[in-house]
């Protein structure tokens, strides 16, 4: 909506972002969602920004802003490492490499097909074999009875009068090894057809036969091409290399190429196991581990990702109605923080952190070794040393520090559990001074693509005059192909996916989720909406 009153001259028209008003420059307008009008520089180091922050991916006004918007400002390397990144971000299950030195991002497109114990269809033999298996099958219909040449029509009285080249499937079996393409057999059959109609009449039973026939012709057509479908296929295999290091890796279990050996996941699952006891979870989106050391359920990724911290849906999706008193409680005063309740006798016997609360208002001098099984890594040594919590008493020099635990133990020591140093809850970690990153930006939560449910519908053009990117680089956000927005139609009916009523576009056609504003080609459309 305009804002200058009126009898005013509207305002210059200025970027958004640095405010030059330079007539050279050209604005942009990049958001679907807004009116704000941005320079190309400035939407170059939005990108760029988005590329070196994942953060910051996608770039966004109010919504999700596409890379030809800004393409121009952006040199090829530019471009390309933007779109590495984007297409790790939308990635719904990500792989990395196995190999600790490389841990690249694999593009799901460079991951062949498991193999299963179903075999591939074997490829056709040639073009001419195709051909013959289709028009075999043709002949044996039974809407071929009147044109197998088995009755030579030809001699018809009046029938060379109206048909010029007269032709039947006994000549196309003849004919096939001189076919050059399927485009010649095609003619040859639909002559069939005009040769009928123009003896007979459209309307005349063999006329409709010879309709039937083409029509068992296209058939015969659509089996081959679907079989050619599956034949081409990318070949299932047992391993593929890495893009970046090319290390073998196992198609399968996504670790290092293991030969003849079965798939062994006992380390990934020693892994979980910890993160469990330790209260420790995982983004559902990039997976990676997250602990909330204190404050409100409400977690942003580094990924980008939102999410809630106890239900691990994602925020717009989380209702509230999660059970948070336990996991928010549970382990502020148990060892080692797995959810159980302190005993009885831990709680006669306070950690020394406890104690040093105790001790709070008294003239004491407190120094404190933490760790919540009694036992602490001494650097020093190749095993752990006992925790000693000593207190200095003022005005008694006599008086020597007491280790609580001397000598007990040592040669158990070292096969206690891990200490968890993120022990302690929102008691120890909320005062603690320590950056644990900021508040979650609300701007950009609602509208996520890794928890989207998706409704696409033709990307429609806007024809109001104002300048909104070269749509004609407009890409995929998956593969990245060239894809086309829709024309604009007065007869056009232009409806959701999940509507009844759309229009067929071809693959390059541009479709945009009007939830989360990604734009696919018809392919990887499918590939998002579980189709595929």
């Amino acid at each position: 909506m305009d804002t200058h009153k009126e009898g005013q001259p509207p305002p210059t028209p200025h970027c958004v972002v640095c405010e030059d008003d330079d007539e050279e420059l050209p604005l942009i307008r990049p958001c679907r969602l807004c009116r704000y009008e941005y320079c190309l520089p400035c939407l170059g180091e939005m990108f760029n920004g988005a590329a070196a922050d994942g953060g910051r991916m996608p770039p966004r006004c109010c919504a999700f802003l596409q890379i030809h918007t800004a393409l121009p400002a952006l040199n090829a390397q530019e471009a390309d490492t933007y779109r590495a990144k984007l297409e790790e971000f939308v990635t719904p299950d990500k792989v990395y490499c196995p190999a600790p030195t490389c841990s690249a991002f694999i593009s799901p497109r460079s991951i062949p097909p498991m193999p299963t114990n179903t075999p591939s269809p074997p490829r056709p033999i040639s073009q001419q074999k195709i051909m013959a298996d289709i028009v075999q099958r043709v002949v044996a219909h039974p809407a071929a009875r009147f044109f197998r040449g088995e009755v030579d029509i030809s001699q018809a009285p009046g029938y060379t009068a109206v048909v010029a080249n007269h032709i039947d499937l006994t000549s196309i079996t003849n004919h096939l090894s001189k076919y050059a393409s399927a485009k010649e057999l095609s003619a040859d059959m639909k002559l069939i057809v005009k040769n009928a109609k123009a003896y007979n009449g459209p309307q005349h039973p063999i006329s409709k036969t010879a309709d039937e026939l083409f029509d068992v012709y296209l058939e015969e057509v659509c089996k081959v091409l679907d079989f050619v479908a599956r034949a081409d296929r990318p070949t299932a295999q047992a391993f593929f290399p890495c893009p970046k290091c090319h290390v073998a890796i196992c198609t399968k279990c996504k670790q290092i190429e293991h030969g003849t050996q079965p798939c062994d996941t006992t380390a990934r699952d020693e892994e979980l196991a910890m993160l469990q006891q330790y209260g420790i979870k995982q983004c559902p989106n990039c997976k990676q581990a997250i602990r909330k050391m204190f404050g409100c359920s409400h977690i942003q990724c580094r990924c980008g990702a939102h999410f809630c911290y106890h239900c691990q849906l994602s925020i717009r999706d989380c209702d509230g109605s999660c059970d948070r008193y336990d996991e928010e409680f549970s382990g502020q005063y148990s060892d080692a923080e797995t959810g159980t309740e302190t005993s009885q006798e831990s709680q006669m016997h306070p950690q020394p952190q406890q104690q040093a609360e105790d001790y709070e208002d008294e003239d004491f001098n407190v120094t404190i070794q933490i760790a919540p099984n009694g036992f602490v890594a001494d650097p020093a040594a190749n095993h752990p040393t006992e925790a000693v919590a000593v207190r200095d008493i003022k005005g008694d020099p006599n008086h020597e520090p007491q280790s609580p635990h001397t000598g007990q133990h040592e040669s158990t020591a070292s096969e206690t559990a891990p200490v968890n140093l993120d022990a302690g809850g929102s008691v120890r970690w909320a005062d603690s001074g320590l950056d644990f990153g900021s508040e979650p930006d609300d701007s950009t939560a609602y509208d996520q693509i890794w928890s989207c449910l998706h409704d696409f519908m033709e990307y429609v053009s806007k024809n109001d005059g104002y300048n909104h990117g070269r749509e004609d680089l407009m890409e995929c956000n998956r593969c990245f192909q060239r894809v086309a927005p829709a024309k604009r139609r007065d007869n056009d009916i232009y409806v959701s996916r999940k509507g009844e009523d759309r229009i067929i576009k071809v693959d390059n056609q541009a479709w945009e989720c009007l939830m989360c504003r990604l734009v696919t080609c018809t392919r990887c459309m499918e590939i998002f909406e579980g189709r595929v």
